[in-house]
């Protein structure tokens, strides 16, 4: 079903004004209460309701609810808050979207104070190309998928590409030979008792053997 951003935020709004009693014509409180009920065995996030993320406190109580989206071609995310009805939808058009809605999420928090995403600051720590030169060349990844990492420098970092899957992917270097990127993925090597780097590790997880 297409819909577009004011859609999104006009059913999320009828979500809200049910569960605090108020009159819709198609939603029910009894039926938005279950919505947002947290099925999650605890408060730790992430907590979820019936299709939608439940955003809490420490106590307990919502603070608001969404829901991200993806398809090819498309990345999106919704959010409203539950006490003020403030919130946003954005969508966009790539594989490649949550970068611009990540950095929108950070920036509408610090000026609208709406959402829950907060600046992550990283200290980028300078590299000499020498230290860099070990750390570049090409990675065999076979777990989750089949693909070649290639990695080729760039100024205190590398560009990162793993068609059809990333592509042009600018990693900083913050120290100890981790590396992140404005996305927050980050990568890190482990390296032999000889010095020589052996592996790559994508996000604690996706791992890469580095070719002769």
């Amino acid at each position: 079903m297409w819909s577009t951003p004011s859609d999104m935020l006009k059913m999320a709004s009828g979500v809200r004004s049910a569960y605090l009693g108020l009159d819709t014509n198609w939603i029910t409180k009894a039926t938005a209460q279950e919505i947002l009920t947290n099925n999650t065995p605890s408060n730790k996030a992430p907590n979820v309701g019936i299709g939608f993320f439940i955003n809490m406190d420490e106590d307990g109580e919502i603070v608001g609810f969404g829901h991200g989206g993806a398809d090819k071609g498309f990345m999106s995310q919704l959010y409203i808050e539950l006490d003020t009805g403030n919130g946003y939808a954005i969508m966009t058009n790539g594989d490649n979207g949550s970068q611009l809605i990540s950095e929108l999420e950070v920036r509408l928090k610090e000026a609208l104070d709406v959402g829950y995403s907060q600046a992550e600051v990283i200290p980028l720590v300078p590299i000499s190309q020498t230290q860099l030169s070990k750390y570049i060349g090409t990675y065999v990844v076979t777990d989750p998928v089949n693909v070649e990492m290639v990695l080729q420098e760039a100024k205190n970092g590398f560009v990162l590409n793993a068609l059809p899957y990333i592509e042009n992917e600018r990693y900083f270097h913050e120290g100890d030979g981790r590396f992140f990127a404005k996305n927050g993925s980050s990568i890190s090597f482990e390296i032999d008792d000889n010095g020589i780097v052996k592996t790559i590790v994508m996000d604690d997880d996706i791992r890469g053997e580095k070719k002769e």
